[in-house]
């Protein structure tokens, strides 16, 4: 937008106008997706407010005087000498500097957050990966209680057929065996 503007006052083209142009139309409708974004959290709404106003007093009290005063200078008798003194009583740079350092707020806010945010889901993957390796080992763990269970309620009957086998073959005649 800015970039635009100084383009403008430098050369008297309109086509470096463009970037700022359309940085006006746009302006409104991205502060209010940003708002959207930020929604859930209030004070940074308030921010994203404070930059709409800092940018329409920039656009207000020194975009639009200073492009008014330069196109002056090229139907009338307004001079080159009175946009550089403009420029140089440093309005348009100050508020362009405030609009910046609010800016600068918001992205460190974000940027805390996000922090915050990988921190968290690190820390939720590292619980998952926790939570899975302790689920696989007791999973293992009854996996084989089971198996210790299923193997001594097979191999007892068969052991005990194989004793009462051994009791006949060496002449015992009366011995029982419950395989029930």
């Amino acid at each position: 937008m800015e970039t635009g503007e100084r383009g403008f006052l430098l050369t008297g083209s309109e086509e470096f106008l463009e970037p700022y142009l359309e940085a006006r139309r746009e302006v409104d409708s991205t502060l209010a997706d940003l708002r959207a974004l930020v929604a859930d959290n209030p004070a940074q709404v308030e921010r994203f407010d404070e930059i709409g106003a800092a940018v329409d007093r920039w656009i207000r009290t020194s975009a639009e005087p200073e492009i008014a005063l330069r196109r002056e200078v090229k139907e009338t008798a307004a001079t080159m000498t009175q946009i550089s003194d403009r420029i140089e009583d440093g309005r348009g740079k100050a508020l362009m500097d405030d609009l910046r350092v609010k800016l600068g707020a918001v992205v460190d806010v974000e940027e805390a957050l996000l922090s915050e945010r990988v921190t968290e889901s690190e820390t939720a993957v590292l619980q998952s990966n926790a939570i899975l390796i302790v689920g696989t080992l007791l999973a293992i763990a009854l996996g084989i209680i089971a198996m210790l269970i299923t193997a001594r309620a097979i191999l007892r009957p068969v052991v005990d057929v194989m004793a009462a086998a051994r009791a006949i073959a060496t002449g015992e005649a009366g011995v029982r065996v419950d395989v029930a």
